[in-house]
Order: structure tokens, then sequence, then C-alpha cells
């Protein structure tokens, strides 16, 4: 079994970085794992591309697209989300998103309320694989919390998702939206 991590939100040291998950879940379940020291989001396209070249970026990011299963997180986009939190995202990313219509970060991609991927330049300045990347793996998302309600709706009516891990809570109230 092999685990791998794609980037990380933020640079404290945080139980829910990627990397954090991806060794104590490699630990768990007697796998090995592969870690990419990369911050998801960079200011910058242009360096971004660069750091996309980096033999240990790229190396990385292949294997991540060759990947039978995926398991991937669903977040928000808003002032409460854990990626403006950790400062992957500015306001200014957060409001051009909203003004997209956004309102699900899921790896390198972001969906709308309707379930439609969103063109974004953010994208361009992301390190990872997006949900399009993905489309030859199995492709589990988690999430769970009553403000990620939304967030989870819009990201199932996309497409991409094949399994959802959630609590009963949300399982409840998505099948109330129904």
């Amino acid at each position: 079994t092999l685990f791998r991590s794609f980037g990380n939100i933020g640079s404290g040291g945080h139980k829910w970085h990627a990397n954090s998950i991806a060794e104590n879940f490699a630990y768990k379940t007697g796998g090995d794992y592969s870690l990419m020291n990369a911050p998801i989001i960079l200011q910058n396209k242009e360096i971004c591309n660069l750091i996309k070249k980096e033999p240990s970026i790229s190396q990385v990011l292949i294997k991540a697209k060759e990947c039978n299963i995926a398991l991937i997180g669903i977040g928000e986009v808003n002032l409460s989300s854990t990626s403006y939190l950790c400062g992957a995202f500015s306001e200014d990313d957060i409001t051009k998103l909203n003004a997209q219509n956004a309102v699900a970060s899921v790896c390198t991609s972001y969906i709308s309320k309707d379930g439609r991927s969103v063109d974004t330049e953010l994208s361009l300045r992301s390190i990872g694989v997006s949900l399009n990347e993905l489309a030859k793996s199995t492709t589990i998302a988690v999430s769970a919390g009553k403000e990620k309600i939304e967030a989870t709706k819009a990201v199932l009516k996309s497409g991409y998702i094949d399994i959802l891990m959630t609590s009963q809570d949300m399982a409840e109230e998505l099948l109330n939206m129904v």
C-alpha cells in the first residue's frame, strides 16, 4: 500500500495537514507513503510552474495521476474555511472565487453550487492535482460538519466523487435536501 500527500495549506503544524494525515494513515494500515513538500498555493503562477518541474515535486504529481484510489477532502470557499484561516487563500482569492459562484475547494479544483468546475487563475498558482486528473481513480471524498453542507452537495453534483465518507448528521441533512 502506498499513500501520497499533495501540498499543504499554511505553514503551522496541524493534525489536518496532508503530510500528517498521510503519515498517520500509512502507519495505521501498514503502508508506505510519499510526501510532496511544497505549498499548495503560490502567489505567482510562473514560480508555481518552476516548482512543479523540480524532480521531487514532479515525480509525486505524476504518481498522483496514476493512483487507483484518491482520498480527498472537501473544503468550503469562505472566510471561515481552513484554507483561508491557514493563509493559503487570501481574502481577495475568496472574493474572486465567490464572484465565480465557487462554493467548494477540492484538490486544486473549485466547484460551483450547481456542481460545475470553475476555471480560475488560482488553479494556475496551485501545486497538486485537479479532480479532472483523478478521473481514472476511485475518488473517495471526506467531509463533515454542517458548515460544509453546501460545498459537499456541490461536489456530489459534480460527478467527480465515487464514494462519500461523512458523519450521520451530514448524511441525514444531505438526504433531506434531495
